[in-house]
């Protein structure tokens, strides 16, 4: 390395280290958000991800999606099914805010619900668990007991 560049690398090199910690206080501030605020965003992203491979972005459904599977396999759409409502709502522009929504919405409850499943299951465990291991130890000991008698009766016997 020549003495011309030296300058530019540590530049580079103090630039990138800017970087990272912007980006770390950044994702700080992300994490201090409650828990569903941020569940709802990745939900709606995940919805706004998903809204041209659904495929249902205007007025006809988009080629290759997965709208035209399920058109393909239906054949003739009746006024009034499920597939001619989600048509409809993406030929009005509906879908494109309500598909992110209801991701976002269904995110929410679910992750909220395998939390609250997850507190109650440890609950149960730390409720039952000092009762169920005094219970298997009372009876380790009982069997260790049945063992040694068992034994100093065989030797009795020989």
């Amino acid at each position: 390395m020549s003495f011309e560049t030296a300058p530019a690398v540590s530049s580079v090199r103090q630039l990138a280290r800017i970087v990272r910690e912007e980006i770390a206080g950044y994702w700080r501030a992300w994490q201090k958000l409650p828990r569903p605020l941020r569940v709802a965003f990745y939900g709606a992203l995940f919805g706004i991800a998903f809204y041209p491979i659904l495929g249902f972005c205007g007025a006809v459904v988009v080629k290759g999606s997965i709208a035209a599977g399920i058109q393909s396999s239906i054949g003739n759409v009746s006024a009034g099914s499920a597939f001619a409502i989600m048509q409809s709502l993406g030929a009005k522009g509906i879908m494109i805010w309500l598909l992110p929504s209801v991701c976002a919405v269904s995110a929410v409850v679910l992750v909220e619900l395998i939390a609250w499943l997850h507190g109650l299951i440890r609950r149960l465990r730390e409720w039952l668990w000092p009762s169920l291991y005094a219970k298997i130890r009372i009876g380790m000991a009982e069997l260790i007991k049945s063992i040694h008698n068992l034994i100093r009766l065989k030797q009795k016997q020989a």
